[in-house]
Order: C-alpha cells, then structure tokens, then sequence
C-alpha cells in the first residue's frame, strides 16, 4: 500500500513553519509496524497550491492520501479532497490533526473525505490501514468517522496513548532539515539550528476557547526519554536549538526540574524556548531558574485577559497580580518573555478590552501578541456563538484577521485597538533595548519586521465586517446566569 502524508498549507498573516510533527510522527510509527511506502509533503516549504502540490503527488498513485491541518487551513483541506477525487478517484482521502478532531461533522458533509481519525493519529490510523488493506469493516476501527452509501457513522473513541515513551521518535530523518532553517520559525528568534519538540500530551483544563485535541488527561514523556531525544538531535543533526510545543509543558513541575537537571547532567549545550504557552500560575522561581541554567532564554505564558471576571467566565482563571510577579521574576533572571492575550471576549466591555492592552503595555513582557476571539468549532465557545458568527459574517475565521466581536466593543473598534496595541507594545524603546540586551543573536530581531508589518496593516480594515456586533443580551451570559454582575 502506498501512502502519502501531506502537511497542509493556506496563507495567513503570519505565515509561521514548524517540522511538521503530526505527520512525522504517523510516519515513524508506521514504519515500526512494517509499512515503508510511505511519502512526506509540506506544502508549506513551497507555499504550495493544493494543484501544485497534487502535481507532485499524484504521479506517485497513492493508494491513501492524509491530510494534517489546522483549522485555519480547513480551506486547503477541502480543496485537495476535490482535486483527489477528480483526478484520482479510487484514492482513499483521510483527514487528521486538530482540523480533523475538531470538525468532525463538518469535515464529513464533504463528500470528497472518505475518513476522519479523531485524537490522537498514531494507533487509529495504523488500524485503519490494516482495515482498508485486508478489506475489512471501518465500523471495527475506534476513533473515526466514515461514510458508507451516503452516510456518515462514528466509531467510539479510542483510549488515549497511556505511555508516550513507547512511541519512536518523530521522523526527522525523512524531512530536509536545513530546508526549515530557511524560514521563520513560530517565534522567529533563533539562535541556531532548531527543531521543534512535542514531549506529552492533553490539558486537564477547561478554557472555553480552546480545542480539546489530546484530551484531558495529561501525558508525558519521561524525562530520561526527553533529554534522550534531545541528545540524539544534537548529535545526528548538529541541533542546538529545541523549541518545545506541549500544550502545557510545566504542569508536572517535578518532570520539568528533572529534565532541566539530566540536560546539564549530560552536558548539553543547548538553547531552548516554550513558544506554545506555559501555564503562567503554576510557574515559579525555581523552575525558572532551573530552565534557565539548562539554556532556555525565552518563554511564553498564556495571559489572555487582565479582566478578573473574564478570567472567571471564559474558565482560564489565572490571579493577575501573581501573572505580574512572575513576569518581574522572569526579567530580573533575563529570561526573554512573551505574552499572549485575547481581545473581544464574550460580553467584554471596552473598558476590560482596554485594561488587557494597558497590562501588556506597562508589564516588562519583551514581545506579545493580540489575538481576536474566535469560536472556532470544537470548542466550549463554539457550542453559544459559532452559528451566529457564521451567520452574522459568513465563514471567515482567523484570530490573526477577523470580522466578528463576541463583545460588547464592535468590530471595527475591536480592530483599532488591536492595531494600536501592536504600535505603542513594539514602538517602545525601552522594550526594544531590554530585548537587544537580551537576545542572544541580535540579527534575529530583524525577522520580526515583516510579520509586524502584516499585523499591523491587516488591523487598519475589517475585512468584511461593519461597526456592528453579535454580542448577546448580558442576561444571556453564563456569568449572568450564575447571578454575577455584566458589567
């Protein structure tokens, strides 16, 4: 059988590249279960079309074409589906990643996807291909959903990967790895030559933004394992650099102190950086200096708001006063920061939108994004607001560039003090010099110039949108129901 694995890509603002890890790992697992006609594509590293990429792929008659994407690139998805079908009709279509698991049902009303692995990709799709290669029953495979005479059924899902140590390492052996070197990393500030990592899984927190891909139990990598992989980077591919992009990295603190210790135990080293948000409340000195002394020198906490009631409403419930704390202990380690906040927050009024913007402003934060909430399927803040989005603006989401506002605050002004945030935050210079200080190579700094530019000019329009919002009535709020306060 003959399989092709493709890491999709759609334009965006921020056209950020990362080692396409989901489709790494699929391949590193099936191979130790004995398939090796196995083909990798990134249509990022070309900015490929869903055309061109097919152009390349098809000559190859792939029996299986996988499909891994993000759900701001659900477009490119549903393209290459059609153009599959229409040039190569007997190819099996499967679609996977956090598109995959968090539109299901939506991905599925394509008529051109034959299958969805939901979760965690690994397990269920080798079953899958075992099914499909031995003609057997895709009702016997947990964990997908599949289309049979017109309609579409759902197994039940599969037990989550209980012991990540038993999966082999992603296969960077199978991607060019200097090709990466060539673009932006997520973060752009990198020191030298870099891979991305993924050491556990799920988050037992329950943010109403966001997708629950791995569920909600937490699942690591040892600590041994970790550091093992590390060495192995090191060693084969001269990787000095180690970006980590777990979910939430630190919420076994005693895990992260002992990987911390076995890197200079080892000897190695090494730069790293969390771009992926660390949990800021359960961060504290000793881990910091810890990370610290193994090499990292940036980190990024996942802040969100400033307002107490909607850290309360949307479930983040971070205590603000200790967010700032531990944004002053991070500087005085000279440890680089990032912070990411969101903007427009169900019933969020303009004063709670302008005290996020004022918190980032005067924190010692030395990088931070504003992003625009958005109920992307999958999510808690999908079940109240996803449909009238849709029918107030259409289908068009990006938290980097929309038109809708889940708050009290319209659209259009929303955009405003996006844009104007994104000015006085970078134009400082006391947080321009503190960052030079900082860095440790100070040309990267220039990576960032292009990709504040898009931000910026895409905030100055609405695309699509008028001054208008779909903000609910206070009184259909949760919080309202529970008898707090709208205001």
């Amino acid at each position: 059988m003959r399989i092709v694995l493709i890491r999709t890509y759609q334009r965006s603002v921020v056209d950020d590249l990362a080692h396409p890890l989901g489709i790494l790992a699929l391949d590193a697992y099936l191979r130790t279960k004995g398939y090796d006609d196995i083909h990798l594509f990134d249509m990022r590293l070309r900015k490929e079309t869903p055309s061109q990429i097919l152009d390349r792929v098809l000559p190859l008659q792939p029996d299986v074409i996988g499909l891994s994407s993000l759900t701001i690139e659900r477009d490119a998805i549903h393209q290459l589906a059609a153009l599959i079908k229409a040039r190569r009709p007997q190819t099996v279509t499967v679609v996977g990643g956090p598109y995959g698991t968090s539109s299901t049902q939506t991905i599925m009303r394509d008529p051109t996807v034959d299958y969805v692995v939901v979760g965690e990709g690994e397990v269920t799709f080798h079953d899958l291909l075992d099914t499909i290669g031995n003609g057997g029953d895709p009702a016997t495979v947990r964990g997908i959903l599949y289309r049979r005479d017109g309609e579409v059924f759902q197994t039940p899902p599969r037990p989550t990967i209980q012991d990540l140590d038993t999966l082999p390492l992603p296969s960077f052996d199978r991607i060019d790895m200097e090709a990466y070197e060539r673009y932006p990393s997520m973060n752009r500030l990198v020191s030298g030559r870099w891979v991305v990592l993924d050491t556990s899984r799920g988050c037992p927190f329950k943010c109403t933004y966001c997708h629950d891909v791995f569920g909600k139990k937490f699942r690591a990598r040892s600590p041994v394992n970790v550091v093992e992989q590390m060495q192995h980077l090191n060693e084969r591919y001269g990787i000095t650099e180690f970006h980590f992009y777990d979910d939430i990295f630190n919420f076994k603190k005693d895990r992260a102190l002992e990987i911390c210790r076995l890197i200079q135990e080892r000897g190695l080293k090494v730069h790293m950086q969390f771009p992926n948000g660390l949990r800021a409340d359960l961060m504290d000195v000793e881990l910091l200096a810890a990370l610290k002394a193994a090499g990292t020198y940036r980190v990024c906490y996942a802040i969100e708001t400033a307002s107490p009631r909607i850290q309360k409403s949307m479930k983040k419930n971070l205590k603000i006063e200790k967010v700032r704390a531990l944004i002053e202990a991070t500087d005085r380690l000279g440890i680089l920061q990032h912070g990411f906040f969101m903007l427009g927050f169900p019933g969020e009024t303009r004063e709670e939108v302008r005290s996020t913007v004022r918190f980032a402003l005067q924190s010692k934060l030395h990088s931070a994004g504003f992003y625009l909430v958005t109920p992307f399927e999958g999510s808690p803040l999908s079940d109240e607001y996803l449909q009238p989005a849709k029918d107030f603006h259409g289908n068009d989401f990006s938290y980097y560039d929309n038109p809708h506002s889940l708050s009290e605050v319209p659209a259009a002004e929303i955009k405003r003090i996006q844009r104007n945030a994104y000015l006085r935050f970078y134009l400082n210079p006391r947080r321009i010099w503190r960052v030079l200080q900082l860095l440790p190579r100070k040309g990267a700094l220039l990576n960032y110039v292009p990709v504040f530019l898009r931000i910026v000019l895409s905030s100055i329009k609405v695309h699509g949108a008028d001054e208008k919002s779909f903000a609910r009535a206070p009184d259909s709020m949760p919080w309202a129901r529970d008898g707090a306060s709208p205001a």
